[in-house]
């Protein structure tokens, strides 16, 4: 369940973006520390949070959301594409080893693509292009 350090940055960049800000019980969350990395946890309750690395409970006080983002599934990460009239035209495993990802905006015809080792990577940064 544990993210890869591409794809936290790039979840944390589409928090920026406003994209995931209503946390759920459930969600996989990171936060990021001034020059020391990050730590992930899990919302499982009201306030209530896990540490992914530790297991160490802890709360989410209430005003405290912006300091986290959320790690996104892969289903959200389509979902949020397709929601912006992109539809996925292209899809390769280059050399088994980069994901390629081409997305074309149904109306306009304009394309977007992104590469990356990681599927999930590749899909966010797709997402990150069309909403920047």
């Amino acid at each position: 369940m544990l993210a890869s350090s591409d794809f936290i940055l790039l979840s944390i960049k589409l928090a920026q973006h406003d994209l995931f800000r209503n946390f759920k019980k459930g969600e996989h969350l990171v936060r990021g520390y001034a020059d020391l990395g990050h730590e992930e946890f899990v919302l499982v309750g009201l306030g209530k949070l896990v540490s992914l690395y530790t297991g160490s409970p802890s709360s989410l006080p209430e005003g405290h959301e912006h300091f986290f983002s959320k790690v996104p599934s892969v289903e959200e990460l389509t979902d949020l594409i397709l929601r912006r009239n992109f539809d996925i035209k292209e899809l390769q495993f280059k050399d088994q080893r980069v994901w390629r990802i081409v997305a074309e905006h149904i109306e306009s015809k304009e394309t977007v693509s992104a590469e990356h080792r990681e599927f999930e990577c590749a899909l966010a940064s797709l997402l990150l292009s069309i909403v920047s």
